[in-house]
């Protein structure tokens, strides 16, 4: 009965998926939240896919696939890097959240801060966002916060995230 008990303490705690139990938490089971709330952005591995699907008209659940774990881009494709392959991936490739999520972000962040406006102007570009004049113009805080929500755009992740993995309190209550 201690290990039936056991079992099923086991399996709440992981996500059965294809035949194999994940543990609790993995950004690509869209459990896992990355973000600032001073800030006010947050993006899981599923919507900064979104983003980027969009912007290169790609299969944006394809790519979200590929931004976790040991994953790479180079030549123009994702490779996932193992024994066969590593030689195809070039040196001093990044991992592809690196590339595709931290480095915009870091760009962001440093230009907004440090950088000159036309440097800023010609990375937001690229990103396919655009400022006013005046937007330009504001204070560091106000304009990061208005560049992250346009980049990552409205900050529902979260919410997202609780209502798809966290029980209503009635379907949760018999196993308390």
């Amino acid at each position: 009965e201690d290990d039936e008990e056991e079992e099923g303490n086991d399996r709440k705690n992981k996500k059965y998926k294809e035949g194999v139990y994940f543990n609790k938490f993995s950004p690509l089971l869209g459990n896992v939240i990355f973000g600032s709330g001073k800030m006010g952005w947050c993006f899981s591995i599923e919507t900064i896919a979104r983003v980027y699907g969009e912007k290169y008209n790609v299969n944006w659940k394809s790519f979200a696939k590929r931004f976790w774990g040991d994953y790479y881009y180079s030549k123009g494709k994702f490779i996932e890097k193992n024994e066969e392959n590593k030689k195809d991936i070039k040196r001093g490739s990044k991992r592809s959240f690196v590339q595709f999520c931290l480095e915009p972000l870091y760009k962001i962040y440093s230009q907004s801060i440090g950088e000159e406006k036309k440097t800023l102007k010609k990375t937001l570009t690229e990103l396919g966002i655009t400022l006013t004049a005046e937007e330009y113009q504001l204070e560091t805080v106000p304009l990061l916060k208005l560049i992250l929500s346009s980049f990552f755009g409205k900050a529902t992740s979260l919410v997202d995230m609780v209502q798809r993995f966290v029980s209503s309190p009635v379907e949760a209550a018999p196993v308390k």
